[in-house]
């Protein structure tokens, strides 16, 4: 008799998925869409809403996720499409997340804050420089595995 295993976790998940387990402390906000914004990509705090960063100024608020009830992957979220509410992880969770870079579990997490390799609000594991940053150092956060660029696991454990 043969058994199969189960993991908690997808090999692959959608891009602004949760990925299992979350932590029983676990801080996940909405807030109000200041742009569109795809599932997976990282916001900053712009007043009272949540913008993707357009400099290296901004303070991180997390990660626009989708909760089931919203498009998955490349399908933007915001005031255009008439969402103007949108789940943003902060603490205690797992989310796939879309990368620029290949990453690795001891690499540093970076958000893309200015076009270069990746788009704004990307991930990567350096400060994607040509002359200049275009990403910038966010603390809080760790990769969860090692992928090739295109998505990876991010574990959020910012102050809450």
């Amino acid at each position: 008799m043969s058994f199969t295993t189960v993991t908690a976790d997808l090999t692959v998940g959608q891009i602004g998925q949760l990925a299992a387990p979350i932590e029983p402390f676990n801080s996940v906000q909405s807030y109000v869409l200041g742009t569109d914004i795809q599932p997976g990509y990282g916001v900053v705090l712009s007043a009272d809403t949540i913008v993707l960063p357009s400099d290296a100024n901004g303070i991180f608020a997390g990660v626009v996720y989708t909760d089931g009830t919203l498009p998955i992957e490349s399908t933007a979220f915001g005031p255009t499409s008439g969402v103007v509410n949108a789940p943003c992880a902060k603490h205690g969770v797992r989310v796939w997340v879309k990368t620029s870079a290949a990453v690795a579990t001891t690499d540093p997490v970076y958000l893309q804050f200015t076009t270069g390799t990746g788009a704004v609000g990307t991930f990567r594991n350096d400060a994607d420089t040509s002359g200049s940053a275009r990403a910038v150092l966010v603390h809080g956060c760790q990769w969860d595995h090692s992928a090739s660029s295109g998505r990876a696991v991010l574990r959020l454990n910012l102050p809450v």
